[in-house]
């Protein structure tokens, strides 16, 4: 089932850095586990593939861990076009400032790009999170994690409303299974 366009998902953090030593993933995922009688890879790769919301309860975690669930929004095309003008990480930051604005952290409260600093609006339905939330959220989750959330944001906006699984991981990160 597709994914409605006109809506923030939660998403949250399943790739790794290629060819890191230890997983950079979500810490609460339970790479151990073996959910509903498959395995954790085809989850998921599901996961990724579609990025359904219904999925992140079915991804096991560790015993009295909870993952950070990333808000998502669509970008406008005044925000797609505004990032795709730029090039490599640039345009990973850009989307993701666009895109995300804020999170619920791991022990469920919510954490939003307001308290960094003034979002601020552009023309056409742009509306962009202050270099200070940039800052916070690559020092707290990493720049890996932004270049995924990009990514979600990108490919949703490239994909439109009726694509059923369109998503992919960014290059440099995949699953550690």
């Amino acid at each position: 089932m597709p994914i409605n366009p006109s809506i923030t998902i939660d998403v949250v953090q399943v790739a790794s850095l290629a060819l890191a030593p230890t997983p950079t993933c979500d810490p609460a995922i339970a790479l151990e586990a073996q959910p509903d009688g498959r395995s954790l890879g085809q989850l998921l790769t599901e996961y990724v593939r579609t990025r359904d919301p219904a999925l992140i309860d079915k991804i096991p975690t560790r015993p009295g861990q909870r993952m950070i669930r990333w808000r998502v929004s669509p970008l406008s095309p005044a925000a797609y076009r505004w990032a795709m003008s730029a090039t490599g990480v640039d345009r990973l930051q850009r989307a993701f400032c666009a895109a995300v604005h804020s999170y619920v952290d791991a022990d469920g409260h919510e954490v939003t790009a307001s308290k960094f600093g003034p979002l601020d609006t552009q023309t056409r339905g742009m509306v962009l999170a202050p270099p200070e939330w940039l800052d916070h959220v690559q020092m707290t989750a990493g720049a890996a994690l932004i270049d995924e959330m990009a990514a979600v944001a990108l490919e949703r906006a490239k994909a439109g409303p009726r694509a059923l699984a369109p998503f992919s991981l960014p290059l440099g990160l995949d699953l550690l299974l």
